[in-house]
Protein backbone atom coordinates (compact mmCIF):
# COMPACT_ATOMS: atom_id res chain seq x y z
CA UNK A 1 0.00 0.00 0.00
CA UNK A 2 1.15 3.51 -0.67
CA UNK A 3 1.83 5.68 2.37
CA UNK A 4 -1.14 8.04 1.76
CA UNK A 5 -3.49 5.04 1.60
CA UNK A 6 -2.14 3.67 4.88
CA UNK A 7 -2.37 7.10 6.54
CA UNK A 8 -6.01 7.50 5.45
CA UNK A 9 -6.89 3.99 6.60
CA UNK A 10 -5.25 4.48 9.99
CA UNK A 11 -6.95 7.87 10.38
CA UNK A 12 -10.35 6.26 9.75
CA UNK A 13 -9.60 3.47 12.24
CA UNK A 14 -8.43 6.04 14.80
CA UNK A 15 -11.60 8.09 14.33
CA UNK A 16 -13.61 4.88 14.88
CA UNK A 17 -11.68 4.28 18.12
CA UNK A 18 -10.02 1.09 16.87
CA UNK A 19 -6.36 2.22 17.03
CA UNK A 20 -4.11 4.83 18.55
CA UNK A 21 -0.85 6.24 17.22
CA UNK A 22 2.29 6.48 19.35
CA UNK A 23 5.78 7.74 18.58
CA UNK A 24 8.40 5.01 18.84
CA UNK A 25 10.49 5.45 21.98
CA UNK A 26 13.75 4.43 20.28
CA UNK A 27 13.20 6.15 16.93
CA UNK A 28 11.01 9.25 17.13
CA UNK A 29 10.65 9.28 13.33
CA UNK A 30 8.48 6.16 13.55
CA UNK A 31 4.82 6.08 14.52
CA UNK A 32 3.45 2.86 16.00
CA UNK A 33 -0.19 1.98 15.42
CA UNK A 34 -1.68 0.09 18.37
CA UNK A 35 -5.08 -1.57 18.74
CA UNK A 36 -7.33 -0.09 21.40
CA UNK A 37 -9.58 -2.22 23.62
CA UNK A 38 -12.38 -1.54 21.13
CA UNK A 39 -10.10 -2.66 18.29
CA UNK A 40 -9.22 -5.86 20.12
CA UNK A 41 -12.93 -6.47 20.78
CA UNK A 42 -13.73 -6.52 17.04
CA UNK A 43 -10.50 -8.20 15.90
CA UNK A 44 -11.99 -11.71 15.99
CA UNK A 45 -15.04 -10.68 13.96
CA UNK A 46 -12.87 -8.94 11.36
CA UNK A 47 -10.60 -11.98 11.05
CA UNK A 48 -13.62 -14.29 10.74
CA UNK A 49 -15.10 -12.10 7.99
CA UNK A 50 -11.75 -12.08 6.15
CA UNK A 51 -11.50 -15.88 6.45
CA UNK A 52 -15.06 -16.29 5.14
CA UNK A 53 -14.33 -14.00 2.19
CA UNK A 54 -11.19 -16.00 1.38
CA UNK A 55 -13.14 -19.27 1.63
CA UNK A 56 -15.86 -18.00 -0.71
CA UNK A 57 -13.37 -16.51 -3.18
CA UNK A 58 -11.39 -19.74 -3.47
CA UNK A 59 -14.22 -22.27 -3.03
CA UNK A 60 -14.03 -23.57 -6.59
CA UNK A 61 -10.22 -23.86 -6.67
CA UNK A 62 -8.46 -27.17 -6.22
CA UNK A 63 -5.67 -27.43 -3.63
CA UNK A 64 -3.11 -27.17 -6.45
CA UNK A 65 -4.81 -24.05 -7.86
CA UNK A 66 -4.96 -22.51 -4.39
CA UNK A 67 -1.21 -23.12 -3.90
CA UNK A 68 -0.47 -21.62 -7.33
CA UNK A 69 -2.58 -18.58 -6.51
CA UNK A 70 -0.79 -18.05 -3.20
CA UNK A 71 2.63 -18.31 -4.89
CA UNK A 72 1.57 -15.80 -7.54
CA UNK A 73 0.16 -13.38 -4.97
CA UNK A 74 3.36 -13.58 -2.91
CA UNK A 75 5.39 -12.74 -6.01
CA UNK A 76 3.12 -9.79 -6.79
CA UNK A 77 3.35 -8.49 -3.22
CA UNK A 78 7.13 -8.86 -3.27
CA UNK A 79 7.35 -7.01 -6.58
CA UNK A 80 5.14 -4.18 -5.35
CA UNK A 81 7.17 -3.94 -2.16
CA UNK A 82 10.32 -3.48 -4.24
CA UNK A 83 8.76 -1.04 -6.68
CA UNK A 84 9.21 2.70 -6.49
CA UNK A 85 6.04 4.81 -6.63
CA UNK A 86 5.03 5.92 -10.10
CA UNK A 87 4.19 9.49 -10.76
Amino acid sequence: MATPTVVKSVARMQTAGLVTRRRDEADRRLVRVVLTEQGRAVQGAVEAARDELERRATATLSDAERRTLLRALRKIIEQLGDATPMG
